[in-house]
């Protein structure tokens, strides 16, 4: 796609310095668990524990959802988050009355599909104007190659926005396809725009798959988070059998 990612000089050999001297590496979700195995990592020194979100920042009463189909993505690095092939999708389905939100930056390989009608592509904003973001969209979209976890999933969910994900969204764990919305292949703009057509096609499945995600995304608190971190970290202390939430 004509770009790369890149890293601090150093940096991998720092932190991989950082987890060979760790008694224990807490990992967020199946995808980075698989990770660290597949490097050969001692799967006795990991630690499984979702991440959270702040349920206070979700509206107590969902908004009614907008009149103009909205499909939302938000992500910091565009190659890794898939921008790339949400906009190919986009670019298949040819939908009227839709407007594509993507809140980081393109690749260069995409600005001209990013060019096209219907789609805003936005600089990062602040955290209130994100908060609107979540409330003025139909769907959102997270189609990341490589995600440890991606908050903004948990975080759209808790707006009661159905989901579009990969299985390398960490995230991924906490999505049931179906029910709180979609997990699709990575690199593949077919299957994503197939299920964001469904979307659009059908609103009152939006309607229930967006219920289902926030009753979903209320297991998930910063609370259950820390509380799960401080049984393993007691268990680990005494010499006992780490819990592994499910």
């Amino acid at each position: 796609m004509g770009e790369r990612w890149t890293t601090a000089p150093g940096w991998e050999e720092t932190i991989c310095a950082e987890f060979e001297a760790a008694d224990y590496v807490v990992v967020p979700s199946a995808y980075t668990y698989r990770s660290f195995v597949e490097e050969r990592f001692p799967a006795e020194k990991l630690v499984q524990v979702p991440l959270g979100v702040d349920l206070k920042e979700a509206p107590v009463d969902l908004p009614p959802k907008p009149s103009r189909f909205t499909v939302l993505m938000v992500g910091t690095d565009p190659v890794r988050k898939g921008a790339y092939y949400l906009l190919r999708a986009w670019k298949l389905l040819r939908i009227p009355d839709a407007t594509l939100v993507i809140r980081s930056g393109i690749p260069r390989a995409a600005r001209e599909l990013a060019a096209g009608p219907n789609v805003e592509c936005i600089p990062p904003v602040s955290r209130k104007e994100l908060l609107a973001l979540y409330r003025r969209a139909t769907v959102f979209c997270f189609p990341s190659v490589d995600d440890g976890f991606g908050l903004v999933v948990l975080e759209a969910m808790a707006h009661g926005l159905p989901v579009i994900v990969t299985p390398h969204v960490g995230a991924a764990d906490v999505v049931r396809s179906g029910v709180d919305g979609f997990i699709v292949p990575i690199r593949d703009p077919e299957a994503l725009a197939e299920r964001i057509e469904f979307f659009y096609r059908n609103r009152d499945a939006v309607e229930t798959l967006g219920r289902n995600a926030r009753e979903r995304a209320q297991a998930y608190s910063w609370d259950r988070y820390g509380e799960a971190i401080l049984a393993n970290y007691m268990a680990a202390l005494d010499g006992r059998a780490l819990r592994l939430p499910q």
